[in-house]
């Protein structure tokens, strides 16, 4: 973002935001983790247009591997929920269901 902004003068001769290559780190760190303080913000057309690809890549970012880590969760859940409905299978086929009357 620095290399976007450095060059471009506000007219009303107010202090751009990105003064140094940290600051603009600062900012995309800021946006792509979607908490926006609001503290710099792109003030020139290219710069706007660059903070509209952070703002959606950090979008991605964040929401691509959470769908890979809830696939597996589902996974893995339904592979304990099928072995536990085996082993009751196992039980009741082995001893019968524990609320029918036992014949001695």
């Amino acid at each position: 973002m620095y290399f976007v902004e450095h060059e471009y003068t506000m007219d009303d001769g107010t202090e751009q935001h990105f003064k140094s290559i940290l600051h603009g780190c600062w900012w995309a760190i800021v946006t792509i983790t979607t908490v926006g303080y609001g503290d710099m913000y792109p003030q020139s057309s290219v710069g706007r247009l660059t903070g509209s690809f952070v703002v959606l890549f950090g979008i991605v970012v964040l929401a691509f591997p959470m769908t890979i880590i809830i696939s597996k969760f589902q996974d893995s859940f339904t592979i304990k929920k099928l072995n536990a409905n085996k082993e009751m299978t196992r039980k009741l086929r082995e001893n019968g269901p524990q609320w029918a009357p036992r014949k001695s």
